[in-house]
């Protein structure tokens, strides 16, 4: 004999075995699709009706039963507000230095008689220490962003280097690539020092380092119009 339905998960006749069970959830699936329950495209009545035809002959399903049966996009519907729950609860989860400080102001709250006329464990309880909670994070948020606030505004601005030391560093560099015969490279970095310091050294070396490359016209051109 079938239960009559309520919505929750159950088990449709008292000799059912697990199995038929299932096939019953899976059968009713089935069915609600073919009435157009679900607004689900690309499924063809005529395939789910062979599917349907198979399963009650597979496992000797009467098909008026089904609607008795456990409801598959329930169980999921619950799945998901249970895990949706559990994520709640982990996000809400303090680090061992914060929850021993929710917990002096806790006490603090019990100090004051917050909880009283509230059991603990009850509604009531449970209630009133979400707010505190609740309380808690807010002015623990509240006291971080006006401290880095503070420490940003505390923080001197960053010194920039003096033009004619990063020129001299650039130049630095560029004798070093010289040395080694890296002559592009060399003429990249004395070029990076002109362009900080107009300096005849300078301009000098990047010649020079032309010069290497053969590329006399350049040099000539360059060392006279100092550019």
């Amino acid at each position: 004999v079938s239960t009559q339905s309520t919505g929750n998960p159950r088990i449709i006749m008292s000799n059912s075995s697990q199995h038929q069970q299932i096939a019953y959830s899976i059968l009713r699936y089935l069915k609600e699709h073919v009435e157009g329950k679900y607004e689900y495209n690309g499924l063809e009545k005529e395939g789910l009706e062979v599917a349907i035809q198979c399963l009650t002959s597979s496992f000797q399903l009467n098909a008026e039963e089904a609607s008795n049966a456990v409801s598959l996009v329930s169980l999921f519907e619950q799945k998901g507000l249970q895990e949706e729950k559990k994520t709640s609860k982990e996000s809400t989860q303090l680090d061992p230095e914060t929850e021993a400080k929710f917990q002096s102001y806790l006490a603090l709250l019990k100090q004051k008689k917050y909880f009283d006329g509230a059991e603990e464990g009850s509604k009531d309880y449970q209630t009133r220490f979400e707010k505190a909670k609740e309380r808690f994070l807010k002015s623990r948020n509240e006291k971080q962003q006006k401290e880095g606030a503070s420490t940003e505004a505390a923080k001197e601005p960053e010194s920039t280097k003096d033009p004619k030391e990063q020129a001299e560093e650039f130049k630095t560099i560029g004798n070093q690539k010289l040395a080694a015969k890296q002559y592009k490279e060399a003429v990249e970095f004395y070029g990076k020092a002109i362009q900080l310091q107009k300096n005849a050294i300078y301009y000098s070396n990047r010649a020079a380092a032309y010069t290497f490359l053969k590329d006399y016209e350049k040099s000539h051109l360059r060392l006279l119009s100092c550019h």
